[in-house]
């Protein structure tokens, strides 16, 4: 069965605001945020999030430049 959730994936450097982006886009404060430059998002997370009649499912991802995570971490991430 194929499924009509639209699937989104958030990449960008650590503090850019992706999880800011996902909250705008759920209309609510869903994903924690921190007003410093730090990152607040150490894991891959998903978002369901109704826009209209359409369901959406947001993942959230760390900043691309966590030095400790590594390459294969981003893999695993996603």
């Amino acid at each position: 069965m194929i499924s009509n959730t639209l699937n989104v994936i958030l990449f960008g450097e650590t503090g850019v605001g992706k999880s800011s982006v996902i909250n705008l886009m759920a209309g609510s404060l869903v994903a924690e945020v921190s007003s410093d430059l730090g990152g607040c998002t150490m894991n891959s997370t998903d978002y369901k999030v109704t826009i209209g009649s359409r369901k959406i499912t947001i993942w959230d991802t760390v900043g691309l430049e966590e030095p400790e995570m590594g390459v294969n971490g981003y893999y695993l991430a996603i």
